[in-house]
């Protein structure tokens, strides 16, 4: 097996450039929210670390280069799988969660610039090498193309925020809820969401359409099952609010009396933009909506249609 002859002032760029990723596996920040298209770019710099780290082995370490091909392919492999299971493994004092997948993208780096850059004596070989390879690159693109689709559709979906009618309409939450029928303000279904102060239970919203300028009023539909009053908070912030930790002060936060049936909150959305004490809300960026509850007993309430008006 040969490989192709790389100029010096390129293996020079990779080695810079390889240096510049390395502070990126323990920052948190944007890279930190649960946005699943921002999770697939940050999995896909595991890709490109250790694809260009192979990339200067190989064109630098001379006598790696003199390994028979299966040899290389193993103390590639080891390579990789100590130097990514120890980053996963210090993540966590970075406030950043390990991820056994980042291991399996750091050894497809490998194998996908072994394959580019080996000249196979036998055409065979290289059908052999590329085809589970092409096999596991497959599985990585085809569920990013998937969300990627999700994403589009979600962000073009305006006023719609979160319809509440398919289960994929969950997966734009955390909390605990379910789809059902037994109550719909529009369409046949709502989202039935359990709130507890105590165990910090609630609903928190992050997939929808980020940029709100050009609306007046933020709305959703709740439906209160009980015989007696229920106090809802309403809280909701931005990018910045977020990306930066900021406290309380700096995002728009409410509570609103929820009546026996349905209610119908109505929210200003200049109000949201005045809330934070020191700047104003970033409409273009509203990032997140949380539904909690504060020093009541726990209940159940049936949350619809978000949308903007």
């Amino acid at each position: 097996m040969r490989f192709i002859d790389v100029p010096l002032r390129y293996r020079i760029l990779v080695l810079l450039l390889i240096l510049a990723l390395c502070p990126f596996f323990f920052i948190g920040g944007i890279y930190s929210l649960p946005y699943p298209l921002l999770k697939m770019l940050r999995d896909g710099g595991h890709f490109v670390f250790f694809g260009l780290l192979t990339f200067f082995v190989l064109t630098t370490i001379k006598p790696v280069r003199r390994l028979k091909p299966m040899s290389l392919l193993l103390w590639m492999s080891l390579v990789a799988l100590v130097i990514g299971g120890g980053i996963e493994w210090l993540q966590g004092g970075f406030g950043r969660d390990s991820d056994l997948g980042d291991v399996r993208r750091d050894l497809m780096g490998v194998w996908l610039v072994l394959f580019l850059l080996c000249r196979f004596e036998h055409p065979l070989r290289r059908w052999v090498f590329g085809i589970p390879l092409l096999l596991a690159l497959l599985y990585e693109v085809v569920p990013a193309w998937q969300v990627w689709e999700e994403e589009q559709r979600i962000q073009h979906s305006l006023p719609v925020l979160v319809a509440v009618e398919h289960d994929a309409d969950l997966d734009q939450m955390y909390g605990i809820r379910q789809l059902t029928r037994e109550q719909a303000y529009r369409g046949d279904y709502s989202a039935r969401v359990h709130f507890d102060a105590d165990l910090h239970k609630g609903l928190m919203v992050y997939r929808f359409a980020h940029d709100w300028r050009g609306y007046q009023h933020f709305v959703f539909h709740a439906y209160n099952p009980a015989a007696t009053q229920f106090r809802l908070y309403v809280a909701i912030s931005d990018l910045d609010n977020i990306r930066y930790h900021r406290d309380l002060t700096d995002r728009y936060e409410r509570s609103v009396i929820l009546d026996p049936g349905w209610n119908t909150v109505t929210i200003d959305l200049e109000s949201i933009e005045q809330a934070p004490h020191t700047r104003s809300m970033d409409m273009a960026n509203i990032t997140r909506i949380n539904l909690f509850i504060w020093q009541q007993p726990p209940g159940d309430l049936f949350i619809d249609d978000m949308r903007l008006e």
